[in-house]
């Protein structure tokens, strides 16, 4: 979904109808073997990196600065750091991984971007909306809030990398009455518009995906008030 978070930029400077404070913003987590201070080290200026993208919210803007000097010296913003066991796999019944999470200082990280020239996203952010239209095994189904289906999840912590809080629908009657898999396949966005009225959101994401075990395709779609994005993935 790089496209979504990259224009999902621009609305930051729009009119604003629903948003939320991002709480995590400058932390940042990793599965790690150990809780060796040699692999906390390691794992230090990746985990940097991935602050800074949320922070900026404009992954090319980042990869066209140096940033080089601020992530080689990742440990010197580090505030804390802790390890906990979290449930591994998609559908969590796997075991636990243990993994590390970093939490930042918000001023350095904050004044080191601006002395590079990067802005400064704020915390309170727009928020998104997605419906999920899905087509698997002979199975239709738009897929909301509670349902456990893996590229849900993956849609999810996407979203939590990149600091952008993300509503899921209810699916519940009232939904379900006025929005069907083929309004969000065919692209009806009348009827999507509609749907989300009741969620406020500021951006309204859609997407449809098709395919078995071994191919599938998405195809993606981001109203923000009058601008629209269209995009696909493939995997």
């Amino acid at each position: 979904m790089p496209r979504l978070f990259f224009s999902l930029i621009f609305v930051f400077a729009a009119s604003i109808a629903s948003a939320a404070e991002v709480t995590d913003l400058y932390q940042a987590q990793a599965p790690v073997e150990s809780q060796s201070e040699q692999e906390r080290h390691r794992l230090a200026p990746k985990l940097l990196q991935q602050v800074v993208i949320k922070v900026v919210g404009d992954r090319r803007a980042v990869e066209q600065a140096d940033i080089s000097a601020l992530i080689t010296d990742a440990e010197r913003y580090i505030d804390k750091f802790y390890y906990q066991q979290v449930p591994y796999g998609d559908d969590k019944t796997m075991g636990n991984q243990l993994v590390l999470t970093l939490d930042f200082n918000a001023n350095g990280v904050n004044t080191a971007l601006q002395r590079i020239g990067l802005p400064v996203w704020d915390k309170v952010r727009p928020e998104s909306l997605i419906w999920m239209a899905v087509e698997y095994a002979g199975k239709q189904q738009l897929i909301g809030e509670g349902d456990e289906d893996s590229l849900l999840l993956q849609v999810e912590q996407a979203a939590k990398q990149r600091g952008i809080p993300l509503l899921l629908p209810l699916m519940d009657l009232e939904d379900q009455t006025q929005l069907t898999f083929n309004d969000v396949s065919t692209g009806n966005n009348a009827a999507v518009q509609q749907a989300s009225a009741r969620y406020g959101a500021s951006v309204i994401v859609t997407a449809r995906l098709s395919g078995t075990e071994e191919s599938a395709e998405i195809s993606w779609q981001a109203m923000m008030g009058d601008h629209l994005e269209r995009w696909s993935s493939q995997g």
